[in-house]
């Protein structure tokens, strides 16, 4: 009798292992679209700030170079 259960409970067991392991492997991939997307996503923002900052740098500079103290400096070189 003994021998019996454990055949009938046996196959239970690993359909639910195989069960168990088959949702791993699927949240698994899941998790690895999900990583894709969030890095795809860091590298667009990453693109935004530094395109910000090189516009920020720029706008700087042009306002430098334009100040009274540049303007008299390019003034008295070019004498």
């Amino acid at each position: 009798m003994d021998t019996f259960v454990t055949l009938v409970i046996a196959p239970g067991g690993t359909a639910t292992g195989i069960g168990a392991i088959w949702a791993a492997r699927r949240q698994a991939q899941a998790n690895e679209r999900s990583l894709a997307q969030t890095e795809r996503s860091l590298a667009e923002q990453n693109e935004r700030l530094r395109l910000n900052l090189e516009l920020d740098l720029l706008t700087r500079l042009g306002d430098r170079f334009e100040s009274p103290q540049f303007s008299s400096g390019r003034r008295e070189a070019a004498r």
